[in-house]
């Protein structure tokens, strides 16, 4: 009996749940620091976040064979947005540098821990 359209969805699904539950065990444990990218948020306020490189070093470490592209924006935008629930969550490009950016009360309740900014002298 072959796998049906249900179940290819329902593994992807865990996977996908799998990915952002490692995601954030990884950043509580190993992230002391935060980056602050001035006006990023929709409302022009200061937006905090992490670079895409970092999280694409982060995901190699919970990666397996099969896993859905780690490297896709898309797909690590959309785990942030799962992870911090209701908080808004963009990817900025800053002088060629991604970001994936929310409110600093939006990490630290997230990551139910204080985080160190990382002031930096650039704009979205």
């Amino acid at each position: 009996m072959g796998i049906g359209a249900f179940d290819v969805y329902m593994q992807r699904y865990q996977r996908r749940a799998e990915l952002r539950e490692a995601l954030l065990a990884l950043l509580q444990d190993n992230v002391e620091r935060i980056h602050c990218v001035p006006g990023a948020l929709s409302d022009g306020s200061d937006g905090y976040g992490f670079r895409s490189g970092h999280v694409n070093n982060l995901l190699q470490l919970v990666h397996v064979k099969g896993d859905p592209d780690i490297f896709d924006e898309q797909l690590k935008l959309e785990l942030f947005r799962e992870m911090l629930g209701g908080y808004p969550v963009l990817k900025k490009d800053v002088h060629g540098t991604k970001y994936f950016v929310s409110s600093i009360e939006a990490w630290q309740k997230t990551l139910a821990k204080p985080l160190n900014v990382v002031a930096q002298r650039i704009s979205a």
